[in-house]
């Protein structure tokens, strides 16, 4: 199809249209004419009327036209809805159309509604909001007195405005108090409970020193004879399970050795291999440097020393010297 063909189609197109939007139109300004000239019409006859009937005892010459609307809903005659125009003489002089008083009425219908217009383009996003501060709530407790007679607890709650997580006095929003009670008075005396279970007795006894602790001394073994674990309850004696507590007393003065065995029986919890200790790329270890005596030092990666703590400054401390 050559482009003159299309030319005459698209002018033939848009005579259509125009023709098809002028038939609109007309028919618009028609419906609109008839319903002015039904006003209008209703208006004359009114006054027609009035100028034609004679006056009675309750009519005078300042009876006013009046002029009133009422919505409709949609039937058969407006099925869009619409509203009634009723005309008429106000004879009472109260302002108002009464039923006698109406002489016409007409119909106005809503026209058809149109078809929805095309989407609009979406909208630009907006940029970002800043960010908002968090609520606090403060609770202080409240001595007896006002506003609390008995005490309580003031609810504070605010917006963290400066952000510094502690709600200060000028943002607190509201304030709320929770009071306590009066104490009531005191019931009576409760009826004596049933006895308890008998209790298991507390025990003590004395074992000897461990020659690695000192030569001479004891160890004084405190427990409950309840026969925890592979103990025996009840039988009067402190099973190795039941012992709580224990204190070592050595009765001569100990100047070296170990304080306790942790590792009793097979081997000993201490000999000359375990005279220092590695953490961490650190060594602990005792040594004398002839200035502080025998203490406490700590030797880093370079194997630099460095004294970790004076323990006795007049001298040695040596382990156990105060403890005999």
């Amino acid at each position: 199809m050559s482009s003159s063909e299309n030319n005459n189609q698209t002018a033939r197109g848009d005579r259509q249209q125009s023709r098809f939007l002028s038939l609109e139109n007309a028919k618009r300004i028609l419906k609109t004419t008839v319903v002015l000239s039904a006003l209008l019409l209703s208006i004359w006859a009114v006054v027609l009327n009035q100028a034609l009937e004679p006056l009675s005892d309750e009519r005078t010459e300042d009876n006013a036209i009046l002029v009133e609307t009422e919505g409709r809903e949609s039937d058969v005659y407006c099925p869009e809805g619409g509203a009634d125009i009723f005309l008429g003489t106000d004879f009472d002089g109260n302002g108002k159309l009464s039923a006698d008083e109406i002489t016409s009425s007409t119909k106005v219908c809503h026209g058809q509604q149109g078809l929805s217009g095309p989407q609009g383009q979406q909208g630009y996003d907006g940029s970002n909001g800043d960010h908002g501060n968090g609520s606090l709530v403060n609770l202080t407790a409240l001595s007896p007195g006002i506003p609390c007679s008995f005490g309580g607890i003031q609810v504070q709650s605010g917006i963290d405005i400066n952000r510094n997580q502690y709600l200060e006095s000028d943002e607190v929003q509201t304030t709320a108090h929770i009071c306590d009670g009066q104490l009531g008075e005191e019931g009576p005396v409760g009826e004596q409970g049933n006895n308890g279970s008998q209790g298991y007795s507390a025990l003590i006894d004395q074992q000897p020193a461990p020659t690695a602790l000192c030569s001479k001394g004891v160890v004084m073994r405190f427990g409950v004879d309840d026969g925890i674990d592979r103990g025996i309850a009840g039988d009067g004696i402190l099973h190795e399970d039941e012992v709580r507590e224990s204190l070592r007393i050595c009765s001569e003065q100990l100047y070296q050795g170990i304080v306790g065995d942790m590792n009793p029986g097979v081997t000993n919890g201490y000999s000359s291999t375990c005279s220092q200790i590695t953490f961490s790329n650190t060594v602990l270890t005792s040594a004398n440097d002839g200035i502080n005596g025998c203490e406490l030092w700590i030797l880093d990666d370079d194997n630099s020393p460095l004294l970790l703590k004076d323990i006795h400054p007049s001298g040695d401390s040596i382990p156990g010297q105060i403890l005999g």
